[in-house]
């Protein structure tokens, strides 16, 4: 333990004086070095979930990736009508005509100058999806796997 004067500076309000110093002596401890951190074994990241899109006549929808289903979906149904839904998502729309700068890789083109933003988790892309069948009566169904 080492003590050592600590300089503190305070203003005195309602003056035009300058601030005073107060020195104080403080009692500094030394760390002790344990090693380097260990990662946390039991903390291992969770397998990556994938959205399933079963259509009416049972054929079905499943990319690597919850965001690329997304996009297959909405490219299938039409990018101009879930385009017109006009579904809000971060302050953005889903489908949009161009490129949003502040999503920056979440943008997803669809053609004809279409672009889905993907930034959410694969929850919220299954309630969009829930959403586009609801808004545009599609009997499709859409899990999470």
């Amino acid at each position: 333990m080492k003590r050592v004067k600590h300089c503190q500076s305070q203003e005195i309000s309602g003056t035009d004086t300058k601030p005073q110093s107060k020195i104080q002596e403080v009692e500094v401890h030394p760390i002790s070095y344990a090693g380097p951190i260990q990662p946390n074994k039991n903390n291992t990241k969770k397998a990556p979930t994938r959205l399933r899109v079963t259509r009416p006549n049972g054929s079905i929808i499943q990319e690597e990736k919850a965001a690329n289903t997304l996009c297959q979906v909405i490219k299938e149904i039409g990018a101009e009508k879930v385009y017109n839904l006009f579904i809000r998502l971060d302050g953005n729309y889903l489908v949009t005509k161009s490129k949003n700068i502040d999503a920056r890789s979440d943008m997803h083109y669809l053609g004809d100058d279409y672009y889905v933003n993907t930034h959410s988790n694969t929850m919220a892309k299954k309630r969009q999806l829930e959403r586009i069948f609801s808004a545009l009566q599609l009997s499709w169904e859409v899990e999470i796997v």
